[in-house]
């Protein structure tokens, strides 16, 4: 039944607005990497944001796979539309909604910096890895 999960997400969507983006596929040529960011949009009066959004039946800690993704997305959203657009996402929302609640997470401009340093870190070992096995 999907009927808790949107009404505890309706009021968050609400103030969602000014959207720029929806299921955007992206890629990170540089780094080799490709993604699907959910949405960019502004959140009440933050900037543009690239947005993830998760359900669940409860509440999780956010683990850290999560900001590394949001990080990514970042990163590629600046490479792919930052210089023709002049595009800059610093910073992430996670949405979580389950059938009781619904649970927003910023991620500052500090975190998502600090989460794409070791995004990077990943990417660079992926590629030294595969290189190696090749």
């Amino acid at each position: 039944m999907l009927r808790p999960y949107w009404d505890n997400l309706l009021p968050i969507l609400e103030e969602i607005h000014e959207i720029r983006l929806i299921a955007g596929n992206l890629f990170h040529f540089y780094s080799g990497y490709a993604g699907r960011v959910e949405c960019v949009a502004r959140y009440y009066d933050l900037p543009h944001c690239a947005i993830a959004f998760k359900f669940s039946d409860r509440i999780k800690p956010v683990y850290e796979d999560i900001p590394l993704q949001l990080a990514a997305y970042c990163g590629a959203l600046n490479r792919q539309y930052g210089e023709p657009y002049q595009v800059r996402i610093e910073q992430a929302l996670l949405i979580v909604a389950t059938p009781n609640e619904a649970m927003v997470t910023l991620f500052e401009a500090t975190e998502i910096k600090k989460y794409w340093r070791q995004w990077q870190q990943r990417v660079a070992q992926f590629w030294a890895q595969r290189v190696a096995i090749a």
